[in-house]
């Protein structure tokens, strides 16, 4: 009976360790944390008595539960690590007093798989520690290193990574050094989210390696200065892509070079704050049939807009054409085709006339649609979009008797905005 029981219990404790997750961290990567610890408290300006403090050197304390680790059940290993806007610093305007970054310090985690650095400000690394201590980051998939000031000399040793799957460098000084960079990031051929945003990229693209990332399938580059050498960025090769974002770069001409047409899995694209007033056809939007999220806000768009190829884009749920002095019908837009259009922006621009001359009666699944600043004067129309949820309509020319909005069929209406227009009516008549 009494071995029986033994046995029982020797079950019993099995089962609990397997049912807790028996994580208990690893001493020599309990000793590695702690050694991260004391390089940010090091290289922080002020109150380095916030940093980490869950980080205690007690052999009694479990450095899976400290904030920003988590480990694997089994044996225990660090398997993610969040450091984001760790390290307490001041002003970061003086890229010369920027620390560097010591790379051995991530020697003992070779099981990691995701990394966060985002948001401390380091400027480089230790030279001599860098092609090591990214060499033992071989299970790396996921590494975040926005908001620091990193240059494109990095790339090179980024290259050893060849297990990321996500990659961001959003806001750091990439466009610096970047054509002596040789392969860039050619090598990260599993690579499927890229953010290099902010990063002043300009003249020759050749050297970030994009062409070789056909597994992409999001990439933003908003806000640099991408407004030549469009060809040299590879674009038409990454046929997987599915996310684009190329907003505030100052783009303009003929933009067949960019390569969209080819990208006819896109589902986003942003292209807003830019240039793009003329040779609207050579966008090629019209090959992009699965996009569902078009944005061109403030780029000089006027006149006819029959070349975009809006009419094309039958899947898509989210337009975004505001602040460009459109002018003409809708319907020279293709607009009547979208039928499954949810979201729209017209806001800014200079039409005129009743919606109904301007073609959104098709629109019926329309849940949110803003036309303000504009120069609308009959909202004749608005009675067919029933599913409408959101209405803004500031700053038009209705008024009087030429208000005849239809609201009673807005059964879904929440949000109703027509401040700024010279309506005087009671508001019975709105029905």
């Amino acid at each position: 009976m009494e071995r029986v029981l033994i046995k029982l219990s020797f079950w019993v404790v099995l089962v609990l360790v397997q049912t807790s997750g028996f994580n208990s961290c690893l001493e020599n990567e309990r000793i590695g944390l702690l050694d991260v610890k004391s390089f940010v408290k090091a290289v922080s300006d002020f109150q380095t008595e916030k940093v980490l403090v869950s980080w205690v050197d007690d052999k009694m304390s479990n450095c899976c539960d400290w904030e920003g680790v988590q480990c694997n059940t089994a044996p225990g290993r660090v398997i993610k690590l969040s450091l984001y806007q760790t390290r307490q610093f001041g002003s970061y305007n003086f890229p010369d007093r920027l620390p560097t970054l010591n790379l051995s310090l991530f020697h003992p985690f070779e099981e990691l798989k995701s990394l966060n650095l985002s948001y401390n400000y380091f400027k480089g690394w230790h030279e001599n520690e860098a092609y090591d201590g990214f060499k033992c980051l071989k299970q790396l998939k996921i590494l975040d290193l926005s908001d620091n000031w990193f240059n494109a000399t990095l790339l090179s040793y980024l290259n050893n990574l060849n297990s990321l799957t996500t990659l961001k460098l959003r806001w750091n000084n990439m466009g610096e050094c970047l054509k002596s960079a040789k392969q860039g990031l050619a090598n990260l051929k599993n690579l499927k989210v890229l953010d290099l945003s902010g990063n002043e990229i300009y003249g020759s693209l050749s050297s970030l390696g994009l062409t070789n990332l056909t597994n992409l399938k999001v990439l933003n580059l908003r806000e640099n200065q991408i407004n030549n050498s469009l060809s040299s960025l590879g674009l038409k090769m990454l046929r997987n892509l599915e996310e684009l974002d190329l907003s505030r770069n100052g783009m303009s001409g003929s933009l067949t070079l960019l390569g969209l047409a080819n990208l006819t899995n896109l589902k986003v694209l942003n292209l807003r704050w830019n240039q793009i007033n003329s040779s609207l056809s050579s966008l090629g939007l019209k090959y992009l049939k699965n996009l569902e999220q078009l944005n061109m806000r403030y780029n000089g768009m006027s006149g006819s807009l029959t070349s975009l190829g809006l009419a094309n884009l039958i899947n898509l749920k989210s337009l975004d054409l505001s602040e460009n002095q459109i002018n003409t019908s809708l319907a020279s837009l293709g607009l009547q085709n979208l039928k499954n259009l949810e979201e729209l922006n017209m806001r800014y621009n200079e039409m005129s006339g009743s919606l109904t001359s301007l073609g959104l009666v098709n629109l019926t699944n329309l849940k949110r649609l803003d036309l303000s600043y504009n120069q609308i004067a009959n909202a004749r129309g608005l009675k067919n979009l029933e599913n409408l949820e959101e209405l803004y309509m500031v700053g038009n020319a209705m008024g009087g008797d030429s208000l005849t909005l239809g609201l009673a069929n807005l059964t879904n209406l929440k949000i109703l905005d027509l401040y700024d227009n010279q309506i005087n009516n009671s508001l019975t008549s709105l029905d």
